[in-house]
């Protein structure tokens, strides 16, 4: 070291007393002596040399100053704040120099900046990234799915495409010779919610129309085909730019989402093709009714899935309708006032296999689903009672479930005299009916009085007494009341035409 410091000079004093120890200072001395004497020096003219060796000289200071004039020489400065001294050097890499090792020794003494060591630490930094990022959003985002699907091959089916994103995206970039940088790392994000995004969609669109060739679905496609064409020619547009993160920004855009266009609409429609199919194929146990109505919604939004299930679990209504149809074999035609999604219905039709079914309810959204699930078996239309259709044929069966309290009087007694009409004289009509509501409501009933208040839906509770003067007023005549198993304020009433 030309200036060393004060840690330096001790290393160096303390090596050199280790090196010259008495017995080669001795050794060094007597050779001295023999060899200048033979080549004409006086014994003594070394002498200050060798008291060198015993006696080294060391520095008035602990350290030594640095000349101005060697400052730039040496390649130290002053930092941008004027307080402190910093060193570049510039050193040359041998042919056995390794990166790796080489900063590890040397990183804590100061900073190290190898540009080729540098790179493929960042590369690899970008890279497991780059995995993290995609392995949490993957989870995150199947997580959701299932959690809204409900489902595990529609999950599956909905990941596919981004996962053939990822991979066609990748497979490109290497082979053209594109690194991972960082736009890449922002727009994978993007890339794997558009690739869920159109594939949402066509899963979503199965479940509502149920067939691709339904009118509506033709619609959804080509709305998909404009969102990805559009989103295409603005961001790919990028991948010519002359900026390089532009250009990598609009490669990525290009690569990603086209990938994902590419495997939504490839990919999706014929894979949920085959589970449906297969779904279809696959007949529930003829002995279990309840199986058979879920099958029947098995293709169908979560939330329908999910409210069937529910109601044939906790709705007391197909335990106790059972039996009081027990009396009724020879069913054909049957009246569903009120039908909602069209389980009672549905579950009438799996119970009488040749019965064909009739139903009037207010709400679209409600028809269009019960009309999915009664299929060819069933006629739903869109109505309010008392203003009942004229059916093609008189009924066997009329029900009306949980429809009386949003009826006043007078729409009641015009309710049950048109379903006289359409009644044959040995049919039969059976209502469950809501009372007034006990001193100490329960939870769900409290829950469904808000849910009214909140839509502004007027209900009309009455007692069981004044229920039966209603219908003692028109062409029926009661035949039976039981009270509900489930529920004090339920109750089912079976009339026959007089």
């Amino acid at each position: 070291m030309i200036f060393p410091g004060e840690y330096r000079i001790q290393h160096n004093v303390s090596a050199w007393k280790t090196f010259w120890n008495q017995d080669r200072i001795r050794n060094l001395t007597e050779t001295m002596k023999r060899i200048t004497e033979e080549i004409g020096f006086t014994s003594d003219a070394f002498n200050p040399f060798l008291t060198s060796l015993s006696q080294p000289q060391l520095p008035d200071k602990t350290a030594m100053d640095i000349p101005e004039e060697c400052l730039n020489f040496l390649g130290i400065s002053l930092n941008k704040n004027q307080d402190k001294w910093i060193q570049f050097s510039t050193l040359s890499r041998g042919s056995a120099y390794q990166s790796g090792v080489f900063y590890d020794e040397l990183k804590s003494d100061g900073k190290i900046f190898d540009p080729a060591f540098f790179s493929q630490r960042f590369s690899h930094f970008l890279f497991v990234t780059f995995i993290k990022i995609t392995v949490v959003i993957g989870i995150g985002i199947t997580l959701m799915l299932f959690f809204y699907f409900l489902d595990v091959q529609l999950t599956l089916i909905s990941m596919l495409p981004v996962i053939f994103a990822l991979i066609s995206t990748l497979g490109t970039l290497n082979i053209i010779g594109h690194p991972l940088d960082i736009p890449i790392l922002m727009l994978s994000i993007m890339v794997i919610g558009t690739g869920i995004e159109y594939a949402v969609f066509f899963v979503i669109s199965y479940q509502r129309y149920g067939d691709a060739t339904h009118p509506s679905f033709v619609v959804v496609r080509i709305a998909l085909f404009m969102i990805a064409g559009t989103t295409l020619t603005g961001l790919g547009g990028l991948s010519v730019a002359d900026h390089i993160l532009l250009r990598s920004v609009g490669l990525i855009s290009l690569l990603g989402i086209g990938y994902s266009f590419i495997g939504s609409f490839l990919l999706v429609p014929p894979l949920i093709e085959y589970v449906y199919k297969k779904r279809n194929l696959k007949q529930p146990v003829l002995t279990d009714t309840r199986k058979r109505v879920l099958y029947r919604y098995q293709n169908m939004e979560t939330y329908i899935r999910m409210f069937v299930r529910c109601k044939m679990k906790w709705d007391s209504l197909f335990d106790e309708l059972p039996k009081l149809l027990d009396m009724f074999q020879d069913v054909h035609r049957i009246m569903d006032i009120g039908c909602g999604y069209g389980i009672p219905a549905c579950w009438l039709l799996e119970t009488y296999p040749h019965a064909h079914i009739y139903g009037i309810e207010p709400d679209i959204e409600r028809v269009y689903v019960a009309s999915r699930a009664v299929g060819h078996r069933g006629h739903i239309e869109c109505g309010y009672a008392p203003n009942i259709p004229q059916f093609e044929s008189v009924a066997d069966l009329a029900i009306m479930v949980d429809v009386v309290y949003y009826l006043t009087d007078t729409a009641f007694l015009l309710t049950l005299q048109r379903i006289h009409e359409s009644l044959k004289n040995e049919g039969c009509l059976v209502m469950r009916v809501t009372t007034c509501p006990p001193k100490k409501p329960s939870w769900l009933f409290r829950l469904q009085d808000i849910q009214f208040k909140l839509k502004k839906i007027p209900v009309y509770y009455r007692s069981i007494d004044q229920i039966q003067t209603i219908i003692q007023q028109t062409n029926f005549t009661v035949q039976s009341i039981d009270q509900s198993h489930s529920l004090d304020h339920f109750f089912w009433i079976v009339c026959k035409p007089r």
